[in-house]
């Protein structure tokens, strides 16, 4: 074997580090052969991005998939479908009030060219390859989907380095790391467009989930906040984020378990809503309403505990 064939099946075999240890001992040497019979063909000495990145993203998809490897398939592409759809609103309104705000915020930060060009942080890499995300999924590219949402969590992660290197004044908090993290891996568990009504609750969601972002940042921040990133007095990225991580932990919650947990995880997750509600509507809900929001929450938990309770032993009954 001559030096560019092995550094060739060196790249391969790296690249499939990506998969589970169980899958590599029983189908790694049968892919990499397949691959380094391809390069052969095609007289290449060199992987191709689009080779390493696609198995990179498969391999990042198959351990998603052991994160919850006893949830229905259908589950997951309810959870792949919530997850999405938040991160994608989420991203396009951090798009336009925390990077392009500049341009159009009263006070803000000063307009034109900067070091990322016409945005202002390095966060907004992140923000377009979830909404690439999105489109290759509304557009049924399940592989384009993990490759972009693959990315996009690599691009978060190193948000805080890119940062640190270049001097940013303008720092992203970790809400906003972490929420995008922990959405692209969610993202990854199912194929969020996998029927007809999960691609309409993607298409429509994610734009009126947007909408409603900056609806409630209009309103509490005026378009007159200047300190977006670094938490303003009043609507800012942090508590944008921490309200969509909310709503990804309630989601997971409801759609992601399964069985006689069930009806506890509802019932944990009804008890979360108020906490984005309270981040989005504070300035507007009055402090004696939260106690008759919980008590209604507590209410509706009861019901939808015990429905999913009844409908447990209808199913059981209908079994026997």
């Amino acid at each position: 074997m001559n030096d560019s064939a092995s550094l060739l099946e060196i790249s391969y075999r790296r690249a499939l580090l990506a998969y589970p240890a169980s899958w590599r001992r029983r189908n790694g040497e049968e892919m990499v052969g397949v691959l380094l019979d391809s390069a052969e063909r095609e007289h290449r000495s060199m992987a191709t991005a689009q080779e390493l990145l696609a198995l990179v993203g498969s391999g990042l998809a198959a351990r998603c998939e052991r994160i919850l490897p006893r949830v229905p398939a259908e589950a997951r592409d309810r959870v792949s479908c919530m997850s999405l759809t938040i991160a994608a609103a989420l991203a396009a309104i951090m798009l336009v009030l925390g990077e392009l705000s500049r341009w159009f915020r009263f006070n803000s930060y000063a307009p034109g060219p900067g070091m990322f060009g016409p945005f202002t942080t390095p966060a907004s890499l992140t923000y377009l390859l979830i909404l690439a995300a999105f489109t290759a999924a509304v557009l049924g590219s399940n592989g384009g989907r993990r490759i972009l949402l693959g990315l996009a969590m690599i691009s978060a992660a190193a948000i805080p380095l890119i940062s640190a290197l270049t001097n940013g004044i303008v720092p992203v908090g970790w809400p906003v790391v972490a929420v995008f993290i922990g959405a692209s891996v969610l993202g990854l568990v199912g194929e969020p467009s996998h029927t007809e009504k999960l691609r309409c609750v993607l298409t429509y969601g994610a734009p009126l989930g947007a909408l409603a972002f900056g609806f409630t940042s209009y309103l509490q921040g005026g378009g007159a906040q200047k300190w977006f990133y670094p938490g303003g007095i009043t609507m800012a990225a942090d508590t944008l984020a921490l309200a969509a991580g909310c709503l990804l932990l309630s989601g997971l919650l409801v759609f992601g378990v399964v069985g006689r947990w069930r009806p506890l995880a509802v019932l944990l997750a009804i008890a979360l809503l108020p906490l984005p509600i309270k981040a989005l509507f504070v300035v507007y809900i009055a402090a004696p309403l939260w106690g008759a929001i919980a008590a209604a929450c507590v209410t509706a938990a009861v019901f939808v505990a015990w429905h999913t309770r009844q409908s447990q032993i209808s199913e059981r009954k209908g079994d026997l």
